[in-house]
């Protein structure tokens, strides 16, 4: 693979000006800065992690702490989207994902222990429970953390928004019956609809209000 040098001689300019043009700093001319990454583009360079690591203080490495006791995978029909989204934002800024476990080749480790082993930049913390011993050593650390659908005072927080959520499904899950079975009981373990639907709730019910 080609280097900054190998760049620089191709250029016809010095490793430096190769540098700031990779790193679109501004005192060098726009021209310069296009001919550099044209040349890299063609010639296939990639910069170095381990240097890019040493230079910016980052490893543009984020954990993620996904626990799923159903063992359902990244099929979970939740955190399956969610983590595919953030998969996808995470690479659109440069970033790598590793997810976060006890064993690295067959070594026990905590969580935390794992997340300083891979040197993250931060840890996203999903489906897991929030208060083993564990996760509440990883939240109360120096690593940089988020977690989705809890909330810890000291950390920043993701949540859903359960009663948006309930919105689109109710009117196919409670079709209008006449026979008077099928009316106002089927709504009453519906806590979040006054709020849901604050215009009209009575109207998700086969009886036609909520009682």
């Amino acid at each position: 693979m080609p280097s900054l040098k190998d760049l620089a001689k191709e250029c016809g300019v010095s490793v430096a000006t190769v540098s700031k043009a990779l790193n679109d700093q501004p005192d060098i001319s726009p021209a310069t800065r296009e001919r550099v990454r044209a040349a890299a583009h063609r010639m296939g360079y990639l910069p170095n992690a381990a240097a890019r690591s040493l230079k910016t203080n980052r490893t543009y490495n984020l954990g993620v702490l996904f626990v799923d006791e159903r063992q359902s995978g990244l099929t979970h029909e939740y955190f399956s989207a969610v983590l595919d989204s953030f998969k996808v934002e995470a690479e659109k800024h440069g970033y790598d994902i590793t997810f976060i476990n006890h064993n690295i080749s067959g070594k026990s480790m905590s969580y935390l222990e794992h997340c300083r082993y891979r040197n993250v930049d931060g840890v996203v913390i999903a489906c897991v429970n929030f208060y083993e011993p564990q996760v509440v050593e990883l939240v109360n650390s120096e690593v940089p953390v988020v977690t989705i659908d809890h909330v810890f005072n000291n950390r920043m927080a993701i949540l859903s928004d359960n009663v948006f959520g309930l919105r689109p499904p109710p009117h196919r899950l409670y079709p209008r019956r006449k026979d008077r079975r099928y009316r106002e009981p089927r709504c009453r373990f519906l806590s979040g609809l006054r709020r849901a639907w604050p215009e009209d709730p009575g109207s998700l019910c086969a009886g036609g209000h909520l009682p």
